[in-house]
């Protein structure tokens, strides 16, 4: 399938606001799922979706992985700085 671009997953956070874009591009943020500043939303690498990241890259952050985490490894947080006693 020529459409296809190898290794899994685009993984995809919205590091600026749609304000003041125009309303086809907010449209594309949210036909990416994206909703809320530093929301983070998971797609399979393909020319489709490329095509939508390439409209609106410069508020995206996009890093390629190989596979999605579980979502309890998604919530984790980073450890506390103190411990309650």
């Amino acid at each position: 399938n020529s459409s296809k671009i190898p290794n899994g997953f685009f993984k995809i956070t919205l590091r600026r606001s749609t304000i003041g874009l125009p309303l086809k591009l907010r449209r594309v943020v949210r036909a990416l799922g994206l909703r809320r500043l530093q929301q983070t939303v998971y797609h399979s690498q393909t020319a489709y979706i490329a095509g939508m990241i390439l409209k609106v890259k410069e508020i995206l952050q996009v890093i390629n992985v190989k596979k999605i985490p579980a979502p309890e490894e998604r919530k984790k947080r980073a450890k506390k700085g103190y411990v309650i006693i």
